[in-house]
């Protein structure tokens, strides 16, 4: 089935489990509110005042299928409605990814405060991050559903301290009102970014997040190349999440927690600290997810909402969550390089996980990279991927799309500076040869200076006499004369009579010469050539008549 087949049938199962009293449906109100220049939307929904607690699900990233279940009071597993066998009502479809042959299930959430609240399910641990499958997937959904006139965003909480509910993946897509998109999705879209590539900060946040925006069109690219910008957004973003987390030294021990925000247009993921937070005023604990971070809380009473404003939004959110270190970073941090290979090496020490690339760049912050000082190789499906860590100064920089990086400028200014010196020497050679061959030629034509032996071998070199065509072909000898009569002529009388040639007797000084006297043609008059004419000659002539 496809996405847009799974999206369209929503409406209708929801309506459906709903009548069926499977699904739980909580009205509630929004209230606009704003704090710190920011526009957020309070949710009050009094239901929830009733709602069964649920136990706390237990996170564990390395743990199997079987073993991830929510434990109850008696320590024995509690039902959970999102393990199967699955409620029918509850149930939309089947969803099979074409590249990983990875099986997912779209749900309806079972506890409802918006309509068509479905989950896209995956029976893994929630401590888990994203995979690129995922990552696809997710994007797939929200495409369909603009195909189809609908607005939706995707968000995940992942680890101890991301306000999860369930112990097993999942992700959530939520319907918005407003197709403007939820408030953290509208400051990213006014955001100026001089880098469109690089990751970026929302400065008016008074948290830490890290965010970065989708290439424009990209809901026209094909599947593998929405895989790899998609997996490579989530894992920057990732990285400098964790460089944040070890900026805190009071950060809690065990794996990270961050929620993460996915859009058409930005990926967004913000480390926390703590799920939740007790206001001043009534005592009550606000458990925060991911919806908090997009600038939709949601509070059970009147008086909550109250103390929510009177207490601050900004300063709510940034107690859940981490300092922004956004200055601070553009020293030098550590920073995973991810290279697909085919190729396994054998220096580096290998270790063999069912992990996702980006969980084991988590791991590897806390566990491995302490204690090697090497690229370690690590393997997963069918996939090599080799993880270096290097230290880095102000490129980290360019990464954030804060200050300009040092490096890639001076290392461009190198370059230019070599390439016009290269030319600059290049062009130097060039003139002054020109200019001592032209003194040289200007020397020689005045006499002052006598030709080198290289330059008269050139000029022999280029004259080219051409062979006799007549000799080529064979009409005559080499050597031989083409007017013999001429071998013996003198004074400089070469020119012969058109009509006949004249024997030296023909001549007045019996020289081989040309007659005074030429015969005429019939009919016409003599040509007089006489000496005594002072070699004027006057033309007495008759046309020869027509034959």
């Amino acid at each position: 089935m496809s996405h847009a087949d799974i999206v369209s049938k929503i409406p209708e199962r929801f309506n459906g489990a709903l009548r069926s009293g499977d699904l739980l449906f909580f009205p509630s109100s929004v209230a606009k509110h704003i704090d710190s220049d920011v526009e957020y939307e309070i949710r009050l929904c009094p239901a929830l005042q009733h709602k069964p607690a649920l136990p706390t699900p237990h996170f564990d990233a390395g743990a199997s299928e079987p073993d991830i279940a929510v434990q109850g009071a008696n320590g024995k597993k509690a039902f959970d409605p999102f393990a199967p066998p699955y409620n029918p009502s509850l149930y939309v479809a089947d969803l099979k990814d074409q590249e990983t042959e990875e099986n997912f299930v779209v749900l309806l959430n079972k506890f409802s405060i918006v309509p068509q609240h479905f989950l896209l399910e995956d029976f893994k641990s929630q401590a888990s991050p994203l995979m690129p499958s995922e990552l696809v997937q997710t994007y797939l959904f929200l495409l369909a559903a603009r195909k189809l006139g609908k607005k939706f965003f995707a968000f995940y909480n992942c680890g101890d301290n991301s306000g999860a509910s369930q112990p097993h993946k999942h992700i959530q897509f939520l319907p918005l009102d407003d197709a403007s998109g939820p408030p953290i999705e509208k400051l990213a879209r006014d955001a100026q970014l001089e880098f469109a590539d690089r990751p970026f900060s929302l400065n008016k946040l008074s948290y830490a997040n890290h965010c970065y925006r989708f290439p424009y069109r990209m809901d026209t690219y094909p599947p593998e190349r929405l895989e790899h910008i998609l997996a490579d957004a989530f894992l920057r973003l990732l990285d400098l999440s964790i460089s944040t987390i070890r900026h805190d030294p009071d950060y809690p021990p065990g794996s990270p927690s961050y929620n993460v925000i996915i859009t058409l247009e930005h990926i967004h993921v913000i480390p926390r600290r703590q799920e939740n937070h007790t206001l001043q005023d009534t005592g009550d604990k606000m458990s925060i997810n991911a919806l908090g971070f997009a600038g939709m809380l949601l509070v059970k009473s009147e008086e909550e909402l109250e103390a929510v404003k009177k207490e601050s939004i900004s300063q709510i959110l940034r107690g859940v969550g981490l300092r922004s270190v956004h200055d601070i970073q553009v020293e030098a941090v550590i920073v995973l390089v991810v290279a697909p290979t085919r190729e396994l090496q054998s220096s580096p020490p290998v270790h063999e996980t069912p992990l996702s690339f980006a969980h084991l760049a988590c791991r590897i912050v806390y566990d491995i990279m302490p204690l090697v000082d090497r690229p370690v190789i690590l393997l997963f499906r069918e996939k090599t991927y080799a993880l270096a860590a290097r230290a880095v100064s102000s490129s980290e920089a360019a990464a954030l799309g804060g200050k300009k990086a040092l490096t890639p400028i001076i290392a461009g200014s190198i370059c230019g500076g070599v390439m016009i010196l290269a030319w600059m020497i290049g062009f130097a050679i060039y003139f002054r040869k020109r200019y001592r061959r032209k003194l040289r030629n200007r020397l020689i034509a005045e006499g002052k200076a006598a030709p080198r032996e290289k330059d008269l071998k050139m000029l022999q070199d280029k004259v080219l006499i051409p062979p006799d065509p007549a000799v080529l072909l064979g009409h005559r000898k080499p050597g031989e004369m083409v007017y013999p009569e001429r071998e013996h002529s003198q004074e400089g009388h070469h020119r012969l009579s058109r009509f006949h040639q004249a024997s030296h007797l023909d001549t007045p000084n019996g020289k081989a010469g040309i007659s005074n006297h030429l015969p005429t043609p019939s009919g016409g008059k003599n040509y007089n050539l006489s000496s005594d004419s002072n070699d004027n000659v006057e033309e007495e002539m008759t046309a020869p008549p027509k034959v």
